[in-house]
C-alpha cells in the first residue's frame, strides 16, 4: 500500500506540509530557518524527498542496499565515487 500522496494525507489531518529536496543542504537549512513558532496553530510536516543510495551507482534506487551490509571494499568504492562527484 503506497503512502503517496503523503502531503495530502497529512493535510487531511490538519497539518501544514512542505516538500523539499532532501539532497539539497541549502533547502534543508532554509527550511530550518523558516520553521513556524512553537505555539503555531497547526503542526508542520516536512517531506524531504530523497533517492535511496543517491550518488553511488551500484546503490542508487537498489532495494538490496536499503539495509545492505557495506563491506570494506564496497565502502571504498562508494567513497571513491562520491569524492569524484563532489
Amino acid at each position: 500500500m503506497s503512502v503517496e500522496p503523503i502531503a495530502d494525507r497529512f493535510a487531511a489531518f490538519g497539518w501544514d506540509t512542505v516538500e523539499i529536496d532532501g539532497h539539497d543542504p541549502r533547502a534543508l537549512l532554509a527550511q530550518g530557518r523558516n520553521m513556524p513558532a512553537v505555539d503555531a496553530d497547526r503542526p508542520l510536516c516536512i517531506i524531504a524527498r530523497t533517492v535511496k543510495g543517491k550518488g553511488v551507482g551500484y546503490m542508487e534506487l537498489s532495494r538490496t542496499w536499503h539495509l545492505g551490509y557495506l563491506a570494506p571494499a564496497d565502502a571504498e568504492a562508494a567513497l571513491k565515487e562520491i569524492d569524484q562527484r563532489g
